[in-house]
């Protein structure tokens, strides 16, 4: 088939229309509006933007349909009798008229609302991660339609005869083009396609150059051409090519901090420097994905098995998760903080690095967060009364949401070392002695605790299976809130001697643990939190 039968001329009478010009379009993708390059023989078409494949037939229909459509429009929207001047040509006056009564009026609106929409977009990070993405609802509006309304400001691109009426067309069309491009690349994101995040990087590519072309919003055009080199970054770690993905990581965080600091400067846009701070999280975010893929080769799983299930457990916390807990698996810098901590991980068990471990004990090794809890309690009657503080340590699994009944009401003592269990439940006459007189020295107990914290150092765990913590410092802070809360409400006498200050995480410890078993840390004895989570998901990220 010759390329031109594949073409079509809107209106097909154009000259007594507009400007006696005639608007040629090609074979376009039913699915983003995209035109094809060029077309030979071959029955089968594969969209270079979107990546969807129609058949020929298919393509001429969605041509026919599209030529109509801008057809109809020029129809209703140029007005009858334009004069025609000598030699074939509108006369300039008549056509400005014509743009500025029958164009200009509704193209004004259009663009605004693309202005908006396109904005709106981007008022929320936009980056690429494989494994694990941000995922952007669907747009009010396909793909293939904002393409049509390209061709249709194309189509009267001949009324527009003086500065102003250029100035129109071209923003109309960059906003449009722009928010066409990040359409197809959000669907691209929520799609599977394998060549899904080098189809993204061309398509912000060409966001960025649409954007740009209007010189007004320059640092929304860089920031989308960092994004772009981020995608193309996520291609590379994806497809295990990690040293490729370092240096494209590189130019994106630099052009996205500029982009930023470029943004705040700017009032109309500067609303956007939020979500740049976010897109750099991810950028990092996507570096420990890099170097989670070069430095754990012989670390089972495979490394792309090991981020294939990481994502996938982080995604499901998202959806499953109650509330807060659930949105803040949606949070970049709290993928940005657990995937730093599972490449140290990762890194330590290939022997390249080490991380803060207890050195005894067989089984699985779990992170832990060890958690600072300063508190101050009344002891002692009359004259004996005071006051007493003290600084205590809890563990807590940095696991626990993988079961959701650790989450609330007197499951939050499950995942963590209950400190003032001991200390709430003893008896006896020497302990009643001491609070009568004021020498109790604390109310909680921490057992072993301290000896197993003593033993723990950095060292390497090459050859151990390990879990990756599933859980930030925040998810930390916040379980010891909701522990401390649920000992007030079911110990009242507690609860009147008890005053605690903010807690302090410290930092991860990774202890040896039974799993599945009970109690999951043995060497603690009563102290052993009773879950470090769901066995399961623990087992598939370990080996």
């Amino acid at each position: 088939m010759r390329v031109a039968s594949a073409r079509r001329s809107v209106p097909p009478e154009g000259r007594d229309l507009a400007a006696g010009a005639l608007v040629e379009f090609g074979l376009r993708c039913n699915s983003c509006g995209a035109p094809y390059p060029s077309v030979g023989a071959q029955e089968i078409l594969t969209c270079t933007y979107c990546g969807t494949t129609q058949r020929m037939v298919d393509a001429r229909q969605f041509l026919d349909h599209f030529t109509a459509q801008v057809t109809a429009y020029l129809r209703q929207t140029i007005p009858p009798g334009a004069e025609v001047g000598a030699g074939g040509t509108v006369d300039a006056t008549a056509r400005l008229a014509a743009f500025n009564t029958s164009v200009r009026p509704g193209l004004a609106v259009e663009s605004d609302q693309y202005r908006f929409a396109l904005f709106n977009l981007l008022a929320a990070p936009f980056a690429v991660l494989p494994f694990l993405a941000p995922r952007p609802p669907p747009a009010p509006v396909s793909a293939a339609a904002i393409s049509m309304f390209v061709a249709k400001v194309q189509s009267v691109g001949p009324l527009a005869v003086d500065e102003a009426s250029r100035e129109m067309t071209l923003r109309a069309t960059g906003l449009a083009s722009a928010y066409q491009s990040l359409i197809v690349t959000a669907d691209l994101l929520r799609g599977t396609k394998p060549e899904r995040f080098h189809l993204a990087a061309e398509n912000l590519t060409n966001a960025s150059a649409a954007v740009g072309s209007l010189r007004r919003w320059a640092p929304v055009a860089g920031r989308l051409e960092a994004l772009a080199l981020q995608a193309r970054a996520a291609d590379q770690v994806a497809g295990g090519r990690p040293e490729e993905a370092r240096p494209l990581l590189g130019s994106a965080g630099s052009k996205l901090a500029e982009a930023g600091g470029l943004l705040s400067a700017t009032p109309e846009i500067g609303f956007m420097s939020t979500p740049v701070e976010q897109e750099l999280a991810l950028v990092r975010a996507l570096g420990s994905m890099a170097a989670i893929v070069s430095d754990s080769a012989p670390v089972s799983p495979h490394p792309l098995v090991y981020l294939q299930r990481l994502g996938a457990t982080l995604d499901g916390l998202a959806q499953a998760l109650p509330g807060d807990w659930g949105a803040g698996y949606r949070a970049p810098f709290r993928w940005e903080e657990i995937l730093a901590r599972a490449s140290e991980a990762r890194r330590a068990q290939a022997g390249l690095g080490a991380v803060r471990s207890v050195a005894y004990g067989g089984g699985i090794l779990v992170p832990f967060w060890e958690v600072e809890l300063p508190y101050n309690f009344e002891t002692g009657v009359l004259w004996t009364k005071k006051g007493r503080e003290v600084s205590e340590r809890l563990l807590i699994a940095a696991t626990f949401p993988t079961d959701p009944a650790n989450l609330a009401g007197p499951g939050v003592y499950r995942p963590l070392t209950d400190v003032f269990a001991l200390g709430r439940g003893a008896t006896g006459s020497g302990r009643f002695y001491d609070r009568m007189t004021g020498k109790e020295q604390k109310i909680s107990e921490s057992g072993s605790l301290a000896a197993l914290l003593q033993s723990a150092t950095p060292t390497s765990i090459a050859g151990r299976p390990a879990a990756p913590p599933l859980t930030s410092r925040h998810e930390a802070l916040k379980l010891v809130r909701a522990y401390l809360n649920e000992v007030r409400a079911a110990h009242p006498k507690l609860a009147a001697q008890l005053r605690t200050s903010s807690p302090r995480v410290l930092d991860l410890v990774y202890v040896p643990c039974t799993v599945p078993g009970s109690p999951p840390v043995p060497g603690l004895g009563a102290l052993s939190p009773l879950s470090v989570g769901d066995p399961q998901a623990l087992l598939g990220l370990a080996s």
